[in-house]
Parts: structure tokens; C-alpha cells; sequence
């Protein structure tokens, strides 16, 4: 029986496929991590925290350059 990433590098020999997919030990921790509560991490609330400032400040600046270009007649 030969597991995942078994190297073979002479010889011969038959093998038989038992599990794939969902079935074997690596598809089995994939389901457990899709499963898993996806937690915010405090950087993860810092960044989102950062892009919507920066996101704001963007906008603000964008109105505030269009004014003033208003103003002077561009």
C-alpha cells in the first residue's frame, strides 16, 4: 500500500485504489477546515478598519479637488 507523495524509483509493482476524494485523510482534513468558523483576527478588523478611512479620505479628496476646480473655473 503506497500513500500520498510515495516515491517509486525502480522496480514494478501493481497497486490498488482505495479512497479519493472526501474519502481520504487529506480530504477529510479539507472538509474540517471548510467547516471551521472563520473567526476575524483583531489585523483583519485593524486592515478593514484602515481601507474604509482610506476609502472615505479618497472620496472626500476627489470632492474636494472637483470643487475647487469648479471654482476656478476649470
Amino acid at each position: 500500500m503506497a500513500f500520498f507523495s510515495t516515491l517509486n524509483n525502480s522496480g514494478s509493482g501493481k497497486g490498488v485504489c482505495m479512497f479519493t476524494g472526501d474519502r481520504t485523510f487529506i480530504g477529510q482534513i479539507a472538509g474540517l477546515a471548510m467547516s471551521a468558523e472563520e473567526e476575524e483576527t483583531p489585523l483583519n478588523k485593524e486592515i478593514n478598519r484602515f481601507v474604509h478611512r482610506l476609502g472615505i479620505a479618497a472620496v472626500l479628496m476627489g470632492i474636494i479637488v472637483l470643487s475647487v476646480g469648479l471654482g476656478i473655473g476649470f
